[in-house]
């Protein structure tokens, strides 16, 4: 063994580091935090992580890649059964966990979920929606009585509710 190739060798044994080189391969199926992906060889390989350390921590940070899509990949010990992602082409979803608030954005669906332990911001549009439409107007006229909300008023009304719900889960 020559001079530098045994440098090299001692180096990786004092730090612990094993040369690892990526493997790109095409994501054929996503399920919960880890997907299966199709390499170049046309091996296909199952459970392979979505991100380095999968716990059950209520506190996450998780890049969903698309079915189809390119994705790199590193081992965690050298062999093909401890694969971890560290690179997504095209992403379909970003899921935020961090002490009660969760954020979703979901390309599948082209919508956005924001919530904590207690509300949801859907709920809380769906909420003003709801005040909207039954808000009543009072009458300045004497002995008048109090009527709804003009019909111009509750189509802008709807047409709030509706992109609420185009935009959040």
């Amino acid at each position: 063994m020559d001079k530098i190739a045994e440098i090299k060798k001692k180096l990786q044994e004092v730090v612990g580091a094993n040369p690892n080189y990526p493997i790109v391969g095409e994501v054929t199926k996503v399920a919960g935090e880890s997907c299966s992906i199709k390499l170049i060889s046309g091996l296909e390989l199952s459970d392979v992580k979505l991100s380095a350390t999968v716990s059950e921590s209520a506190n996450y940070l998780l890049v969903e890649p698309l079915v189809g899509s390119n994705v790199l990949v590193l081992s965690g010990d050298g062999t093909l059964s401890n694969l971890y992602v560290v690179k997504v082409d095209q992403v379909a979803k970003v899921k935020l966990s961090q002490n009660g608030l969760k954020v979703e954005f979901d390309s599948t669906d082209n919508k956005v979920r924001i919530e904590n332990d207690n509300v949801s911001l859907k709920d809380l549009f769906t909420d003003l929606a709801n005040i909207l439409n039954n808000l009543k107007v009072g009458v300045l006229s004497p002995n008048a009585p109090s009527s709804t909300i003009t019909p111009d008023v509750v189509a802008l009304v709807e047409q709030f509710s509706a992109n609420v719900n185009n935009l959040l889960k």
